[in-house]
């Protein structure tokens, strides 16, 4: 796009350019001439580098006005202005400040330390994993030290170098990129010298915020003012959150969920013809996430699955319990385990028939008092006697011993107990936390509203149908009344129980979202005060049941709200884009048995099934390799003695013949066709026919140009196929998760979404509206009476779909 703007221009120039006018989704800061902080959206603003000296000086700064210094008496403060000046001395020097560094630099005596910094995390660089001061080290040394002595003043000239030599990537557009700077020769010559011995191959990518906005905040963050009132002294509005729009959004599943927001809040106002009152957003936690990151945390959810599983069959056995532990008493073994079987508080052994949740020797405790952080994960609790969490009350270990009872003695004590605990750094940093008074708010807030990219994003663009609705940042908004809210889902889930309303969450079955929509819209800001108070008296009393006692909202609610969700039908999108792999991965080996072509597989001796003897290559010569293996997996498949081969060699894999499989040639072996982009639905005489159409055909539109013609008959060569002619009449084509209705010979009627198509015996599968799984199964399609397709609109409403138009490549067909 920069190229045909700007005309014929070196690759290096159009990437610069490109950068400049892209409209990245970071905040963006301020003024009151408009914008000039987050992103270059006009000409003359330069985006700044990642590597830029102002930047990295900046991102230092912003660093180092929020941390805390714990004195030698405990006593609590921020770094000071001349302190944060000799942090920052001779800055580019080394490419990297760790903290230890930075406390010799200091000059911290003995007792004086950076809070949640312990020994591994102080050889670690205070503020970037690859080096806080990176880019302007590796140009200081480029330049040598009279070069630098020239430039060190000329903030702008070297935030220039760093832009040119982070977005343009050969050598002669760099050249001239720093000649249009105005350098000096010989400082010139060092950097291209630099340049094509690779020194800056690591100089990549933007900086937050622009090189113009970090060097003006440098001054005020010098004074050691935090980042709101650097922001405020220069005039700037940090919290200013601008108009987000779906091309603003660099996350596809972030676009796709905030396009899929604003459809259906735009189908809601047309519907009823007004805005709703109140808008509370709520976001699965996989949104916003990239696909690796929700693989990962699928797996890790796979994992702790199992892990949960193993531990429930230990505490099973460890108290000789015949019925199945309850989930409470699950949590109370895992850090009963996890702190070594004593008391995090008293460090008294626990036995372990007192872990059970119903003889209340022992409660779990929040340790951040959950009533002043609303704090309920498994890294703010512990496991401690009962009479111990009592004493503690709504108190933080720390607020309880040290400053009430002034007990500094139990401090050291608890501290080396909380050190050896074999924990994350994260937990360690909760139970150790002094300063929790001053921190109270921002943790609760957290808490009760969701602040992540994702649901940021779509409150901003709600914001367009409530332009009367407040910022929550901006001093005084409560004057107005407040419309858009977003609450994370552990404050759904603490409603849901505390509303009986656990056992309907069925998260196989998709209405469970519709739950969740409803506990949203009743519970205001009303609700949420409730629950603390609840939360509060729950552990003045030392109470173990941690079920809050919250109002319904009316008498009949639990009712109504299950009568509500059974009339819910779930609505899905026809997916009709066909992409993907053209064919699978695996190259399967082919052998000519009795003039068929044969595939066949290899499969782990592991995964084998007695059923899986019967295909084993060449039975009759392989009888002893088969015998070995059916002994073996009699014995329950011992690892420590595998199935032998007749040669005595250990049984690694198994060759197997795999069942006649659609797909194609490819390099002396046998690929299985990919998923199908669709069938297509023909009637003639009263009966139905499909014609399957896959994904390596759509892609092979030169060895396809018309779409197949062949119509599946049930175990059947696809030679001896039917071809669809103009006497067959197109009715419609199936794409995943399209709705259907068909009606069998018997009379009976079944209806759901499409789901899939099995080629050998051409009988379709579908799933009811809610559910994905089971599917109904094998409804053969020739001789059905009635095959109807509808639209579900994105109310639930079902619209017959009476004829449709054949297309291939977007174009009718026939």
């Amino acid at each position: 796009a920069a190229q045909r703007r700007h005309g014929n221009t070196s690759a290096g120039e159009t990437l610069e350019r490109a950068y400049r006018e892209i409209a990245f989704h970071q905040r963006p800061l301020q003024d009151s001439e408009g914008m000039v902080g987050a992103c270059p959206f006009e000409p003359e603003e330069k985006r700044s580098a990642r590597h830029a000296p102002s930047f990295e000086k900046f991102r230092l700064l912003a660093k180092l006005n929020t941390v805390t210094v714990i004195e030698a008496d405990n006593s609590l403060r921020r770094l000071k202005a001349e302190e944060i000046r000799a942090a920052i001395d001779d800055f580019g020097a080394q490419k990297s400040i760790t903290w230890n560094t930075l406390t010799r630099k200091l000059g911290f005596g003995r007792g004086r330390r950076f809070e949640g910094i312990d020994e591994a995390k102080a050889k670690k660089d205070v503020c970037a994993a690859a080096g806080c001061s990176r880019g302007t080290a590796t140009i200081r040394e480029a330049v040598g030290a009279a070069g630098w002595n020239a430039l060190r003043q000329q903030g702008e000239t070297l935030d220039d170098i760093a832009r040119v030599l982070s977005f343009r990537d050969d050598v002669a557009s760099i050249e001239t990129g720093l000649g249009e700077i105005g350098l000096e020769p010989l400082i010139l010559d060092a950097l291209m010298k630099g340049v094509r011995d690779g020194e800056f191959s690591k100089f990549r990518g933007a900086g937050h915020i622009s090189a113009k906005a970090a060097r003006a905040l440098i001054p005020p963050l010098l004074e050691a003012k935090v980042y709101s009132e650097a922001c405020a002294t220069v005039g700037y509005d940090h919290a200013q959150a601008r108009k987000v729009t779906l091309e603003d959004i660099r996350n596809p599943v972030v676009q796709r969920c905030l396009r899929e927001a604003l459809k259906q809040f735009a189908i809601l106002v047309r519907e009823f013809g007004a805005r709703p009152g109140r808008v509370v957003v709520e976001l699965a936690r996989p949104v916003g996430k990239s696909a690796e990151d929700r693989d990962k945390m699928t797996k890790g959810i796979e994992r702790r699955t199992a892990e949960k599983e193993r531990h429930r069959a230990d505490l099973k056995e460890c108290l000789g319990l015949t019925g199945e532990p309850s989930d409470e008493d699950l949590v109370r073994y895992e850090l009963w385990k996890e702190q070594g079987r004593r008391c995090i508080y008293t460090d008294a052994y626990i036995a372990p028939g007192d872990i059970l949740a119903s003889r209340n020797q022992v409660q779990v405790d929040h340790v951040l008092p959950r009533s002043r952080s609303q704090d309920n994960s498994y890294t703010n609790k512990v496991l401690c006697l009962t009479k111990a969490n009592q004493d503690k009350g709504q108190r933080t270990p720390w607020e309880w011993k040290v400053e009430d009872e002034g007990d500094e003695d139990w401090w050291r004590e608890f501290e080396a107990r909380v050190r050896a605990l074999p924990v994350k750094r994260f937990k360690k940093n909760t139970l150790l936390m002094r300063n929790f008074r001053e921190r109270e708010d921002a943790f609760c807030a957290r808490n009760l509203n969701e602040t992540k990219y994702a649901a940021r994003a779509t409150l901003a663009a709600l914001r367009e149908y409530y332009p009367d609705d407040p910022d929550p940042n901006a001093e005084g908004y409560l004057r107005r009344k407040r419309r858009l809210f977003a609450r994370p889902g552990t404050v759904t889930a603490q409603l849901r129980r505390a509303w009986g309303l656990a056992d309907l969450k069925d998260r196989a079955d998709d209405r469970h979202h519709a739950l969740d929509a409803l506990i949203c819209a009743v519970s205001g800001e009303g609700v949420l005060q409730r629950l603390t108070r609840e939360y509060q008296a729950l552990e003045k009393e030392g109470r173990a049941r941690w079920t809050p006692n919250v109002a319904l909202p009316w008498a009949d609610f639990r009712n109504d709200a299950i009568a509500a969700i059974d009339n819910v039908f779930v609505s899905r999108s026809e997916k009709r884009r066909g992409r993907g792999a053209g064919h699978d991965a695996t190259i399967y080996a082919v052998r000519i048995e009795d003039g068929r072509e044969i595939t066949y597989e290899r499969k782990a001796v592991a995964k084998l099934t007695r059923k899986d003897l019967e295909r084993v290559k060449d039975a009759e010569r392989n009888r002893a390799l088969i015998a070995s293996l059916e002994a073996w997996i009699e014995a329950g498949k011992p690892k420590d003695d595998p199935p032998l081969s007749p040669q005595g060699d250990p049984i690694r894999k198994v060759a197997l013949r795999r069942g006649p499989k659609a797909g194609m040639p490819l390099n002396d072996g046998h690929v299985d066709n990919a998923g199908m982009v669709r069938v297509d639905v023909f009637a003639k005489d009263g009966k139905f026919y499909l014609v399957p159409i896959y994904v390596h055909q759509v892609m092979n539109k030169a060895k396809w140009p018309m779409p197949p013609n062949k119509a599946i008959t049930a175990h059947v060569a696809e030679e001896q196929w039917p071809s669809i002619d103009d006497t067959f009449q197109f009715q419609f084509s199936l794409h995943p998760d399209c709705y259907v209705e068909i009606v069998k010979r018997d009379g009976v009627c079944v209806e759901g979404y499409y789901r899939s198509m099995d080629r050998a015996s051409g009988a379709i599968n579908l799933s009811t509206h809610n559910l994905r799984l089971p599917l109904i199964r094998g409804i053969g399609a020739r001789t059905l009476v009635s095959f109807r397709k509808f639209e579900i609109d994105r109310l639930g409403r079902k619209h017959e779909i009476v004829r449709e138009t054949r297309t291939w490549h977007g174009v009718a067909c026939t």
